[in-house]
């Protein structure tokens, strides 16, 4: 049986909600969204364009400092070299084929 609001709302943290109903932590989250409580995250995917990744290795085949880029876009060092190192915001290298056509006669 789910608890009113007000009782949820005395408990300070979810580990303290599950201890006192005996119940796991989804159970706990399905509680909070009922009520409007849980907070979730708003920034939660991409936050680079490829065109920010295009710029972001130019700078660096131009000699800009990593710590520096990730201050300017606002993101982790980790993600500027992955991004360097092409592990995310991929571009494909596409080769030049040419077929020629050289029938016998």
């Amino acid at each position: 049986m789910r608890p009113t609001l007000e009782q949820i709302q005395s408990f300070k943290t979810h580990q303290s909600i599950m201890d006192h109903y005996k119940v796991c932590k989804k159970t706990v989250i399905r509680w909070l969204d009922f009520y409007g409580l849980n907070q979730k995250c708003n920034n939660f995917g991409r936050k680079l364009t490829k065109k920010d990744a295009k710029t972001i290795r130019n700078s660096y085949k131009l000699g800009e400092n990593v710590k520096k880029l990730a201050c300017n876009y606002k993101v982790t060092v980790s993600s500027i070299y992955r991004i360097i190192n092409n592990e995310t915001h991929v571009v494909k290298d596409c080769s030049k084929v040419s077929v020629i056509y050289n029938p016998k006669i």
